[in-house]
């Protein structure tokens, strides 16, 4: 599992995913959770680590969507991020906070996107 796979540079992204194709044993698993609040650079960043490992954009749009009309998805608060991660460069949140996005693969088949719940 990494804690920071949203904080690597794209070409280390894609170097990761290629790795766990790679080496990843048979029956091995590969879990990320990635924080997600808002639009513009950390959706990029988000659709970068989605799209590079193997996943499409229109799964990740489509579980966003979902989580937007979900009255249930869980949010962290803007100060609960700050204080485990430092303030975000662009200081930007969506309205409702940060949302964790579940990433996970078991013998290099990825599962559908899980996010907030």
């Amino acid at each position: 599992m990494s804690p920071c796979i949203d904080r690597l540079p794209h070409r280390v992204v894609e170097g990761v995913f290629a790795g766990m194709r790679k080496y990843l044993q048979p029956n091995g698993w590969s879990i990320h959770a990635i924080d997600h609040v808002g639009k513009g650079e950390h959706y990029e960043k988000l659709k970068w680590i989605v799209l590079s490992s193997g996943i499409d954009e229109i799964e990740l749009t489509q579980q966003l969507e979902q989580i937007e009309a979900d009255h249930e998805t869980y949010y962290l608060s803007v100060e609960s991020h700050n204080r485990s991660h430092g303030p975000l460069s662009s200081g930007k949140f969506s309205e409702h906070g940060c949302v964790s996005v579940q990433m996970v693969s078991r013998n290099g088949v990825w599962s559908p996107l899980r996010c907030g719940k």
